[in-house]
Formats: structure tokens, C-alpha cells, sequence
């Protein structure tokens, strides 16, 4: 997995890979201060499910076998 930072936004997207031959489910933590976004600010995930604890937004994230997936994270302010 890895990040990139919008350069002008509020906003990031997370690229996921599996390079298994089954698809799989993994959890991710993501700390949007850690990449250059605002603490303060709520952000909303899109394509997976997400639960926020204080600063770190917990992503569950499906990724086909041998394949990617893409999931935005984007400020709600």
C-alpha cells in the first residue's frame, strides 16, 4: 500500500495491492497528519468502510487476487 498526497486539496489516495492469488480483506490505519493533511479536519473515505479513533481512521479494504484498489480520502471540510 501507498499514498498520495493531493498537491493543492485536502486529500489523498491510498493505493492497495494484493499480489496473492485469492482476493483478500485487510485493515489499514491511516493517520492523515502523517501525510501532510490536516489534523483538525474530519475526512470522509470513499470505496471502504472506515471507523475514526481520535486522529486515525481505520479502513477495511477488499482487494481482488493479483490486483489493486483504489480508496480516496478527502476532507469533509
Amino acid at each position: 500500500t501507498h499514498v498520495h498526497q493531493h498537491p493543492a486539496e485536502q486529500a489523498s489516495i491510498l493505493n492497495c495491492f494484493n499480489l496473492e492469488d485469492h482476493p483478500v480483506t485487510r485493515e489499514i490505519v491511516f493517520e492523515p497528519v502523517r501525510f501532510g493533511l490536516d489534523g483538525k479536519r474530519s475526512y470522509k473515505v470513499e470505496v471502504t468502510s472506515s471507523r475514526q479513533t481520535g486522529n486515525q481512521y481505520s479502513l477495511n479494504v477488499t482487494i481482488p487476487s493479483y490486483g489493486h484498489t483504489l480508496v480516496e480520502v478527502r476532507s469533509q471540510i
